[in-house]
C-alpha cells in the first residue's frame, strides 16, 4: 500500500473496466435477457433492469478494492488461494434458487383458480433487490478485469482504492447489455400481446433451465463433470 494513485494507474483500471462491460459471457446476456423477456417490462425497465445489475455488480468492486487496499497484496494472495475457482459457486446458487422460486410460484399460480395475476406473469417479475443480488453474485465469478483491479488496489491507501474501484464501477457499467435490456423488455411486450397464454409455459421451461444451469456449473466447479 506504499504507492500513489496516478494517472496510468487509471487508465489502465478503466480500460479493464472497459473489457469488463465488452466480456459478458453468453450465460449472462441469456439469463438477464430471457428474465426480462418473460416478465412484466418493457423498453425502459428493461434497461433499469440491467442498470439494477450492474450496480449489484459494482457494489462487490467496491467492496474488492476497499480488502485489497486494507488486506495489502499478500493477504490478498492467500485469499484468492484459498478461493481458487469456487468463487464463482455463488452465481450458480443464485441461479438454482431462483429457478426454484420461480419454478414453485408459476406452478402453484397455474393450481390456483382464485389468484388475480394472470399466466404467472407476476411471479416472475424482476425487482431491483433480485436483479442487484444476481448482480453480487455474478461479481464474485473471478475473471481477468477484476483480478487487475483487485492488484492496482492492492498497492493504494483506502481513498485511491475506492476512487480506482469507482473508475471500474463506472466503465463497467458502459455495457451492450442495456440495450439486451431494452430490446428484452419490447420483447415483453409483445409476448404478452400475441402469446399471452403461452406465456406461463415459457416461464416453466426458463425456470428449470436456471436450475439446470446453475447445477451444472456447480458440478463443473466441484470437479463431478
Amino acid at each position: 500500500m506504499s504507492g500513489s494513485l496516478n494517472a496510468s494507474l487509471l487508465i489502465a483500471t478503466i480500460g479493464a473496466g472497459l473489457s469488463c462491460a465488452f466480456a459478458c459471457g453468453p450465460l449472462l446476456t441469456f439469463f438477464l435477457g430471457s428474465w426480462i423477456s418473460v416478465s412484466d417490462s418493457d423498453h425502459r425497465k428493461g434497461f433499469l433492469t440491467v442498470l439494477q445489475f450492474l450496480i449489484g455488480k459494482s457494489a462487490v468492486y467496491m467492496a474488492a478494492v476497499a480488502f485489497s487496499s486494507i488486506a495489502g497484496a499478500e493477504i490478498q494472495k492467500k485469499a484468492m488461494f484459498l478461493l481458487g475457482s469456487k468463487a464463482d459457486i455463488a452465481f450458480n446458487i443464485f441461479l438454482i434458487l431462483l429457478g426454484g422460486y420461480f419454478l414453485f410460484k408459476v406452478l402453484h399460480q397455474k393450481k390456483c383458480h382464485t389468484c388475480k395475476s394472470s399466466c404467472g406473469i407476476t411471479d416472475f417479475n424482476v425487482t431491483p433487490l433480485k436483479v442487484m443480488l444476481a448482480g453480487a453474485a455474478y461479481a464474485l465469478t473471478p475473471c481477468y478485469p477484476m483480478t487487475v483491479l483487485m492488484i492496482n488496489a492492492a498497492m493504494l491507501p483506502l481513498t485511491g482504492a475506492l476512487i480506482l474501484g469507482a473508475a471500474f464501477s463506472i466503465a463497467s457499467c458502459i455495457n451492450p447489455l442495456l440495450f439486451i435490456g431494452m430490446f428484452s423488455g419490447r420483447m415483453s411486450q409483445e409476448m404478452r400481446k400475441e402469446i399471452s397464454n403461452a406465456i406461463q409455459y415459457f416461464q416453466i421451461g426458463l425456470s428449470g433451465f436456471f436450475v439446470a444451469l446453475g447445477s451444472f456449473g456447480l458440478s463443473k466447479v466441484f470437479g463431478i463433470l
